[in-house]
């Protein structure tokens, strides 16, 4: 994995100074003080998903308080997005083909599709590299928070971190938007053509966010966000117990939302 630290830092500072008071009207940011132990750790971030603004916010706060800029586990159609300057390869997206990973079975496109996340897993754990990871995959277009979960990607985390005698650090992450996401007004609209028509599933997100990004500045949306208390993966992963972490998870991220006000 390749990722341009000096591109970042473009894209960073050209969001602080042009770009992002057209997506949202205002980043509240909670947990800051939890933020700062964590300097020099190696991190995994687990943060429930609303937006795909979330794959921007995240880095660009971590960043901005000179943390190691994180990998992201991204899905395969942002690859393809419009703000994919943002989110590629180069600014540490690791691209997987879900809808691929959740078929029934083993075939030479899913082989392949593991292959390349165990790779970037396996590269990223060996270089110190800090990570974030959706654990509800896709962004949950009921607004609720954590309501589903998939331990695939921290099973082969903790595996590949017990192999390497690694024990990083997590952090888990609520996010809330107020009063809406910035795909709020399409969400159902993508939801339908999600898995179908992957064309039209594009669009709409493209039109939410060109739209929203035309509004006045007083009905974009205000983005809120709480950094947890940092926890040593160590326990988790001795013992393997993904399905105990994202437990664990779900139940923290729920309190975290809880205390956003």
């Amino acid at each position: 994995m390749n990722i341009n630290q000096e591109r970042i830092n473009s894209l960073m500072k050209s969001l602080s100074q042009k770009h992002l008071k057209h997506f949202v009207k205002e980043v509240q940011i909670f947990g800051l003080q939890n933020l700062k132990k964590l300097k020099d750790k190696q991190i995994l971030y687990l943060p429930n998903h609303l937006s795909h603004f979330d794959y921007i916010l995240i880095p660009k706060i971590l960043n901005d308080i000179k943390l190691n800029h994180p990998a992201t586990i991204a899905g395969a159609n942002l690859d393809i997005w419009p703000i994919n300057k943002i989110i590629c390869e180069q600014t540490g997206a690791v691209f997987i083909d879900r809808k691929i990973m959740k078929m029934e079975g083993i075939n030479k496109e899913k082989r392949k599709e593991i292959t390349k996340l165990n790779s970037a897993l396996e590269e990223l754990i060996t270089r110190d590299q800090s990570l974030v990871n959706f654990v509800e995959s896709g962004r949950n277009y009921s607004g609720k928070v954590m309501e589903r979960g998939d331990s695939g990607i921290l099973s082969r985390y903790l595996k590949f971190a017990k192999k390497q005698k690694k024990a990083p650090y997590a952090c888990n992450i609520a996010i809330k938007y107020d009063p809406h996401t910035i795909e709020s007004p399409c969400l159902h609209i993508a939801s339908f053509f999600k898995n179908k028509i992957e064309l039209a599933y594009l669009f709409t997100d493209v039109y939410a966010f060109g739209k929203n990004y035309i509004l006045p500045t007083e009905k974009k949306p205000i983005v809120k966000i709480n950094f947890g208390e940092p926890y040593s993966l160590e326990n988790f992963i001795e013992t393997r117990n993904h399905e105990g972490l994202l437990r664990f998870v779900q139940e923290d991220v729920k309190r975290l939302f809880g205390e956003i006000y």
